[in-house]
């Protein structure tokens, strides 16, 4: 999956939580391996870059644990973290390739079962398409199903 997919799952409504891999220390941000965060909003930017608009206000108690001492104090020593440095903040922007892979920084920890059955069987419809044909489908199903019964 690519950085550029997570728009569509925004769109879709669907909130995307994820948990940061190794290759986030690649980048300018926060979240460190272990971490988690909830994806708000994915803004195109010049160049095939992405900004991901993130909240970390679902998993601050949780990403305490994996904060490193990496900043550095008046005596130019790496003995503060983000938040004791005063440079930690619950939304920030990451700025990515659009065509990274998202595995290289993040996985998706809120998989969609249905999100991920269009992502592989859309045909070219939207998301809101494919779920009212599935939707179709089975009011189809389930009449038959009634009928059926009602007629043994």
């Amino acid at each position: 999956m690519k950085m550029r997919d997570l728009i569509t799952m925004l769109q879709a409504g669907k909130e995307v939580d994820v948990e940061f891999v190794k290759g986030v220390e690649d980048l300018e941000c926060y979240p460190e391996t272990g971490m988690r965060a909830t994806i708000t909003g994915v803004i195109p930017k010049h160049d095939d870059m992405l900004e991901l608009r993130v909240s970390y206000l679902k998993y601050d108690d949780f990403n305490i644990k994996f904060e490193s001492s990496n900043y550095y104090d008046s005596f130019q020593q790496p003995v503060l973290t983000a938040r004791e440095a005063g440079y930690y903040s619950l939304k920030e922007s990451i700025f990515v390739m659009a065509d990274d892979d998202v595995s290289r920084v993040m996985t998706i920890i809120n998989r969609n079962e249905l999100y991920e059955s269009w992502r592989l069987n859309n045909r070219g419809m939207s998301y809101v398409e494919w779920l009212e044909q599935e939707v179709t489908t089975l009011q189809r199903q389930v009449a038959a199903f009634v009928q059926d019964k009602l007629t043994s």
